[in-house]
């Protein structure tokens, strides 16, 4: 279990305020500063529901009281075997982490349906069966949606849509580069992640509902 010191110092080296972990972590402010300044014993869900979030958010935590960033390395994944292993990661990452929204942008259904061909029952089953949302971010104009059942569309603003396709899902961010030999660029940084997801929540906010 993490203690008093590695919660502070984890906080320190994200950038969080006590209020930024009790919103990602569900404990409550006070309590944080309680178990900050040692004045209360933590139960074993709390300190646990602590340790997730900055597992989240890309730290781990070491025996003698220490922490560390997670490997920040790149994973690739090419062509139509890897675009199948990839939800297959999406899938698992979501039932791992408890997600339930999962943000992509820059998309042209067409090459996900293209790439993904007959796995995209079973992915829909998926995601059906954990009751996960997606947001996607779409051309403005584009009038295709084929993951309308789990999925809310939205227009970019014009001139916002770009060629490589972000895929926000769990604690990692994924880059998708269509093409003649496709590939995926998967990262766990969780600052990084955590700024696209602004950046998405942003872009979001100000784009259009199809009509």
């Amino acid at each position: 279990m993490i203690n008093a010191g590695q919660i502070r110092a984890a906080r320190a080296l994200l950038k969080w305020n006590q209020g930024d972990l009790a919103e990602k972590s569900g404990v409550s402010v006070p309590a944080i500063a309680n178990i900050e300044l040692e004045k209360q014993q933590p139960s074993t869900n709390t300190l646990e529901r602590l340790e997730a979030a900055f597992n989240k958010a890309g730290l781990e935590f070491t025996d003698r009281d220490g922490m560390r960033r997670k490997d920040a390395s790149v994973q690739i994944l090419e062509g139509q075997k890897g675009f199948l292993a990839f939800y297959d990661m999406v899938y698992e990452e979501a039932k791992a982490t408890g997600t339930k929204e999962i943000m992509v942008s820059n998309v042209d259904e067409r090459e996900f349906v293209k790439w993904q061909g007959e796995q995209l029952v079973e992915h829909t089953a998926r995601m059906k069966a954990l009751d996960i949302n997606y947001k996607i971010l779409i051309r403005h104009g584009d009038t295709f949606f084929p993951a309308s059942s789990y999925a809310e569309y939205k227009w970019a603003p014009e001139g916002m849509h770009y060629t490589v396709a972000n895929y926000l899902f769990g604690s990692k961010l994924a880059f998708i580069l269509f093409g003649d030999t496709l590939k995926i660029f998967i990262l766990s940084e969780g600052e990084l992640v955590e700024d696209f997801r602004k950046q998405f929540i942003s872009l979001w906010e100000k784009a259009e509902r199809p009509r």
